[in-house]
């Protein structure tokens, strides 16, 4: 089976000889799914979602259609529900291959996104001041957990593949307190493994390829972009477009979204305006 980016799908039988046939086209329209027997639930290539929480509290989910667009918001709570909330989103945990809605409640972490949910992982969550969820980081197949403390430290924990718990921290780097964002879920690189996107202080963005090893999960940094100070709001996407590589998005101060396509290569395609009015968010996820 085999997919063009436009959502043609096609298939193609084996002779049994080491060969295919000529490919017969089996439909239209399949750009929507974002997976196929056999290809795994873990995406390489991150989250499909973008989650939205507004000034008052409510939070929105977005679905991207493999076009480079999103499909019409949903309300996925009661109005200000997520008020003051510490949440953060993470690429697939378990073997949905759906994003785990996380969230630190008196130092304790939860997971909304697991069946009968929210899944009490544990306590002392509330020493990080940045959780995130960039995908397999380890190589074992199962989504992981980055964590960051107000000393600059960077830790790994491995999932347990169904999002209900970690094993013991890796603590995998120091020196990070130099970012203010940290982001990613899913690969960038265009290598099958899971990368981290970081923005300085002074602007400037980094990517730290994954390695797929737990002991050192990143390359060192590569500078791949300067004047990304004029962003408020950072969200690590899926393949937005259909080409197989994780995207970013980013809200500039007046509330216009863009899309960021990675090019395979490390590096970031010219951005794309999504839309406007997205000042409306007080967090992305």
């Amino acid at each position: 089976m085999a997919r063009a980016a436009g959502g043609d799908l096609y298939t193609y039988v084996s002779t049994g000889t080491g060969a295919f046939l000529p490919r017969t086209k089996f439909g239209s329209d399949w750009n929507f799914r974002n997976q196929f027997a056999n290809a795994g639930n873990i995406p390489s290539w991150g989250k499909e979602e973008l989650f939205g929480v507004d000034g008052g509290g409510t939070m929105w989910w977005y679905y991207d259609r493999n076009d480079g667009s999103f499909a019409a918001r949903q309300k996925i709570s009661d109005t200000g529900g997520w008020k003051g909330a510490r949440i953060t989103v993470a690429s697939s945990l378990d073997d949905d291959s759906y994003a785990d809605l996380l969230q630190i409640y008196d130092g304790a972490l939860y997971n909304y996104g697991v069946e009968g949910g929210p899944a009490y992982i544990g306590s002392g969550w509330n020493q990080f001041n940045t959780v995130l969820g960039a995908g397999d980081l380890s190589g074992d197949g199962k989504g992981d957990l980055l964590t960051r403390n107000s000393a600059g430290e960077l830790f790994l924990y491995r999932g347990n593949g169904q999002g209900t718990g970690f094993a013991a921290r890796q603590k995998v780097g120091s020196g990070w307190g130099q970012f203010n964002v940290l982001t990613g879920a899913g690969d960038i690189s265009g290598d099958g493994r899971a990368d981290l996107i970081a923005r300085a202080k002074d602007g400037k963005l980094y990517l730290y390829e994954g390695t797929g090893s737990a002991s050192a999960p990143f390359k060192a940094k590569k500078l791949i972009g300067s004047g990304w100070g004029q962003y408020n709001k950072f969200a690590a996407l899926a393949d937005m477009t259909g080409d197989g590589r994780a995207d970013l998005v980013a809200r500039a101060v007046d509330g216009t979204l863009y899309r960021y396509d990675a090019d395979g290569k490390g590096n970031f395609k010219p951005k794309a305006k999504i839309g406007t009015g997205w000042g409306t968010y007080s967090s992305l996820f």
